[in-house]
């Protein structure tokens, strides 16, 4: 933890208070409306990172700025063919999660709120990595995976997430 001295956050008794370097993942942005208050929420006390893909220029804008290091190559394929993008996506999850275990690590990052488990046989594996550097937290949004739609790469895995 970081201690800052700064007269907009609550004091401790030695003038000082506790600022907690905290990750909140989305990788693909499938839920900009929880990420959007939870992180500006979490700011006022804590240095707050929200990570995701790269913004597209189609989407409302995010009110909470967004990390895009998730599907930087998928999201450009992705504009001039669409399923070639998907097709990309899960090899690349593999990478940027490789890329965030460390990014954590380097980075001292104690806590990490994931949002989504979006290749959930690969992300059960990550969280358990995650938990040895900081505590892991991870909301489940829906009863049924991605609403009931998702594919096999999805639905596999994720009851042991």
């Amino acid at each position: 933890m970081i201690e800052r001295t700064d007269s907009d956050h609550a004091a401790t008794p030695a003038g000082t208070f506790v600022l907690m370097r905290v990750l909140l993942i989305d990788p693909s942005v499938y839920a900009p409306q929880y990420n959007d208050p939870l992180a500006t929420a979490l700011a006022r006390s804590h240095d707050i990172t929200v990570i995701g893909r790269p913004e597209r220029p189609d989407q409302v804008a995010s009110e909470y700025p967004v990390d895009g290091h998730f599907y930087r190559l998928s999201e450009r394929v992705r504009r001039r063919h669409v399923r070639a993008g998907l097709v990309v996506k899960p090899f690349e999850h593999a990478i940027d999660v490789a890329r965030l275990i460390q990014r954590v690590r380097r980075d001292r990052i104690e806590v990490v709120h994931l949002q989504w488990a979006v290749v959930p046989m690969l992300d059960r594996v990550a969280i358990r990595l995650l938990r040895r550097y900081c505590p892991v937290v991870f909301t489940v949004h829906d009863t049924k995976t991605m609403h009931g739609s998702a594919n096999f790469v999805q639905r596999s895995g994720m009851r042991a997430v």
